[in-house]
Parts: structure tokens; sequence; C-alpha cells
């Protein structure tokens, strides 16, 4: 979530010279806490974690950064002024709390961070309650904690895409993130900018790409929300989101290929999500209503998806030792447990060797990840229960 500018961080705001601020303290304990491990086993081999290990959801408390970073926050909030860095706290408060799977407490703290944002005027929409911007770094890193908030407000939701979102979908001409090689070297200028609806195919930055699936994901929301009798719409609706996902996906396979491709995960595995809803939703029409020449490729959309997302916990788990747990986002937990349901449906049909090998390295991947984010352990609760429901 590259939504503080590391420039401005250490030349200004960490400046000795300059007075110490409350709202900076709280944007520093921020970061501390959610860049620890909730549990000391985040250096073991995700291999040599068993899943009887991971304990019960109850067990863990948070720590007392959290609760210290909770009291803080709601006092900055409510006493009158607005600040980039409390709203960048908030947001790191709702990441912590979605990837340790602290509900009701993810949901409500980024609606309150969307009120918070849209008081201030970071949404545009309304009058400019922040002081006036020095230079470009300001506006993006703004623009930024905006984009996280949008971000974020879908994430929570995937459960339950039909809820209400605690924001309005950015419009077509929304800027996106400056490129972040730009963002991260401070540079003097931000370059080229990018809109919602520039095409594709140009070249940007990681964060502008995962802005463009979170946007596309929203779409689905509203997709699945709709009341719509209209059954011929709806298919062709799911059709043309459909292909835009995967153009996106593609297109962000392609340049992750070209660099670390674990930087590209979250936007690749949140759009496969999107997928998987419209498929759901599809299926849930009634038979006579079916057109599948426009959805012929359902079933292949679903083994594609799976078969990706078992590929990637490959990566994450085995094919790539190097890669440490506190890289990886908790926004691909979500994939990694319905690729796991998909594969478990189809080892219990086939008993194929392909499909057993995909379980297993979706189950490695999910047990490992629960060292860094406790939202994996309650998935595999879940997981256990499912299994049980079968036996």
């Amino acid at each position: 979530m590259p939504i503080v500018s590391k420039t401005r961080l250490y030349r200004h705001l960490l400046n000795p010279l300059v007075p110490r601020r409350t709202d900076v303290a709280l944007l520093i304990l921020c970061m501390k806490l959610v860049t620890q491990s909730p549990t000391s086993t985040s250096g073991q081999d995700m291999e040599d974690v068993d899943v009887d290990e991971v304990g019960e959801m109850k067990d863990w408390l948070p720590p007392v950064e959290y609760l210290a970073a909770k009291r803080l926050h709601a006092e900055l909030a409510e006493g009158g002024g607005f600040s980039t860095q409390v709203l960048q706290s908030g947001v790191l408060i709702a990441l912590y709390e979605y990837g340790h799977a602290i509900y009701p407490a993810a949901y409500l703290s980024i609606g309150a961070c969307a009120r918070y944002g849209i008081s201030a005027g970071f949404d545009g929409s309304g009058v400019e309650q922040m002081k006036k911007l020095y230079n470009w770094v300001e506006e993006e890193e703004r623009k930024r904690v905006w984009w996280a908030v949008l971000i974020l407000d879908r994430a929570v939701n995937l459960g339950n895409p039909s809820r209400s979102l605690a924001t309005q979908e950015p419009h077509p001409s929304s800027n996106l993130p400056a490129v972040d090689d730009v963002w991260d070297a401070g540079a003097s200028s931000p370059g080229e900018s990018f809109t919602l609806s520039s095409p594709t195919s140009l070249r940007m930055g990681r964060f502008a790409r995962f802005a463009q699936a979170i946007y596309l994901l929203g779409r689905v929301y509203k997709h699945v929300s709709d009341q719509t009798d209209d059954h011929i719409f709806l298919q062709e609706e799911a059709v043309q989101l459909r292909r835009t996902i995967e153009a996106l996906v593609t297109l962000t396979e392609i340049e992750g290929s070209q660099g670390d491709k674990l930087e590209f995960c979250t936007q690749t595995a949140l759009s496969y999500s999107g997928l998987l809803r419209l498929q759901d939703t599809f299926s849930s029409l009634p038979v006579g209503l079916l057109e599948t020449d426009k959805w012929s490729s359902s079933t292949a959309l679903v083994e594609k998806v799976a078969t990706s997302a078992a590929s990637l916990a490959n990566m994450v788990c085995r094919g790539v030792p190097s890669v440490p747990i506190h890289t990886v986002s908790p926004f691909i937990l979500d994939l990694f447990y319905h690729a796991r349901i998909i594969w478990g449906e189809r080892v219990r049909q086939t008993g194929s060797e392909d499909a057993i090998g995909a379980a297993e390295d979706l189950n490695a991947a999910i047990v490992g990840l629960n060292a860094r984010w406790r939202a994996a352990g309650a998935y595999l609760e879940i997981m256990k229960a499912c299994e049980m429901s079968y036996c």
C-alpha cells in the first residue's frame, strides 16, 4: 500500500529541525503496526507448518500498539482538524484489521476513513479543507491515500459484494497514481499522467494497475447488486466485464514477467476474485434464460482462475524460497481460499494427482501466510468446517 512518500517522510516529517507532530507520531506507530508479524513463526518454512498448528483465531489478541493506534487515531480524527497523516494512519489501521480478520472493525474503520476523506475533500467532490499544496509529491500522496480508501472499501466487501460501499465509484476521468519509481525517487515532476479511461496498453505503475483492478471490481459489485429483470442486459454486461478484466489480467501478467511478478500478484488476485463473483452471479440465473453462447467458456474460466491461483501459491510457498512472507499481500487470500475450495471439490470428484497437488500448494500457502496475516487462519477454519460437512 504505497501511500507514504519516502522523500517527504524523511526530509520533512522526520526532520529533527521540524517540531514534532502528533499525527506524524501516529503515522509512524501505524507503519510499525502494519509491518509486524503476529507470531514468531514468520521465519519458518511454509512447508513445515501443519494446519493443526495454526490454532483457533480466538487464541490471538491484537498487540497493545493496535489499541494505542486506534485510541490516538480516534482522538485526532474527532479533534476537528484535517491531516493527510491522520487519513494515512486510518488506512493502515483498516489494512491491519483486514489482514488479521478483525471484524467488524475493518468494515467500520474503512467507512470512517471514507467519511473523513470526503469531509476533507480528498475525493475532489467538495470544498478542499486541507492546507495549500506545495508540490506534486503532496498532491500525489493525497491522491494515493484516497485510492487506498477505495481499494480497502471494496476489499472488505469481497465476502458480501452486494453490500453498500462507503465510497462512490470513481469517474473514468479520475487520475491514476503516478509511476511508482518516479514517486519513490521524489522527482521534480510526476511525468505523464493517466486516468481510468486511458488505454490499458500504456505503461503504468503497479499502484495504477491496482487502481484499475479495484475500479473493475467495483463494477462487478454494481453488476451483482443489480435488481433489474432484464437478464439479457445482465448477461451482456457480465460478458463485457469478463473480457475487460481478462484483458487487464493478461496485461498485468506481461508486465509482471518483465520484473518482480510478486509485485503484480495483488491486482491479479483481486481481478480473479472479481471474475469468480461474476461467475457465481451468472450461474445463479434461471437455466431457461441463459445464453450459453455468451458464456460458453464459463467452466474454462473457473479452471483458468483456479490453475493460476495454484501456480501463484506454488511460487509463494515452494517455487521461490527467497520470497519472504512479509512481502505477500493479504489481498491474495480471498483468491487462494476460493481456489482451494474449487480444487478440493475436484479432488472429491476425480481424485486426480493434478488436483491433489494444486490443493496441497494452496493449503500450504494459506497455512504459511497465517504467520503474517491472521486472516489466513480464519480461512483455514472455514475450509475445515466445509470439509467436515462432506464427511
